[in-house]
């Protein structure tokens, strides 16, 4: 974990006011309390801040309560977790073609044994859960802030298989099964798989690419929905005793985070036989539920195109 000079010299700035060694006061911090006394307009923007981010979320408490976030920890507490983000009277579906869903997957390799994961979550548009809209001082825009539920509808998990032709005719057969309007995909490593699916699919179809940056705001969102518990779970007795909800939570348990400068970094342990597929499936999806896409029936351009070799 990287701490940065800022990080330093306000460590200095405070220990030499404490120790008078200086008649110069070179430190002042006030929190959002302090401000939003003095600035109603402030206030009424924090709360938008606490719907959209969690107020125990990471990221508030680093830009509003000047916590600094520099130690290794959980992503998540699994009690917690459960409590609050699992809809005990769903159940994983294979199959449908009525509610708008995103697909997110995570792609795995020959290397490490990580598995491909396809994580299918569904999302209503049409009723978000805030939508806010905001002023930018600057240009005078108006800027329109949603925020939606999503539900885990369905996982597959492909492992055992390096080959990307392989892996591209049972994910696409896969998606056949769902009305899904966005695809991201894991582009870090392959990105001629996210290319093809692209070409044979009439949904949105993002690379990304988890780079320092993409992977911390990925997290950053999904920390945030699960946080304010939009980011939702099945929890009904079928899904709880599969092999897949085992993994994911069992995955998702494990997650650490920390900060490397402004950025969250969040993987799985350093041990033998920890994963994070599940995880990053999960977070794809759900950053690519958040905003607006194309509900139109989705299906292959070209039925043949999933089989041909």
């Amino acid at each position: 974990v990287f701490k940065a000079s800022f990080y330093r010299s306000i460590q200095r700035n405070k220990q030499e006011a404490k120790n008078r060694s200086t008649h110069i006061k070179n430190h002042f911090e006030y929190n959002w309390e302090i401000a939003a006394k003095y600035n109603p307009k402030y206030a009424k923007y924090i709360e938008g801040e606490k719907n959209r981010l969690g107020e125990k979320s990471d990221e508030f408490q680093m830009s509003y309560n000047l916590q600094w976030m520099i130690e290794r920890g959980m992503l998540i507490d699994p009690d917690k977790f459960e409590a609050n983000n699992l809809e005990c009277a769903l159940n994983v579906m294979d199959y449908d073609m009525l509610a708008t869903h995103v697909a997110g997957i995570d792609v795995g390799g020959s290397e490490g044994g990580d598995s491909t994961i396809v994580t299918i979550v569904e999302v209503d548009w049409s009723m978000p859960v805030i939508c806010e809209t905001k002023t930018d001082e600057e240009t005078g825009e108006e800027i329109v802030y949603t925020a939606f539920n999503t539900y885990i509808k369905s996982w597959l998990e492909i492992k055992d298989l390096p080959d990307y032709e392989e892996q591209y005719h049972i994910i696409m057969e896969y998606l056949s099964h769902f009305k899904i309007a966005r695809t991201v995909i894991d582009a870090t490593r392959e990105k001629s798989l996210a290319d093809r699916i692209s070409a044979n699919s009439r949904c949105e179809v993002i690379p990304y690419v988890f780079s320092p940056k993409g992977k911390s705001d990925l997290y950053k969102h999904l920390v945030a929905e699960i946080g304010t518990g939009r980011a939702r779970v099945p929890g009904g007795e079928s899904t709880v005793h599969s092999v897949e909800y085992t993994k994911f939570i069992q995955q998702l348990s494990d997650m650490q985070k920390g900060y490397r400068g402004a950025y969250l970094t969040c993987s799985h342990p350093d041990v033998k036989g920890a994963h994070d597929d599940y995880p990053d499936s999960w977070a794809l999806a759900v950053w690519g539920a958040s905003f607006e896409g194309d509900t139109i029936q989705t299906e292959c351009k070209d039925r043949k195109a999933l089989f041909r070799k």
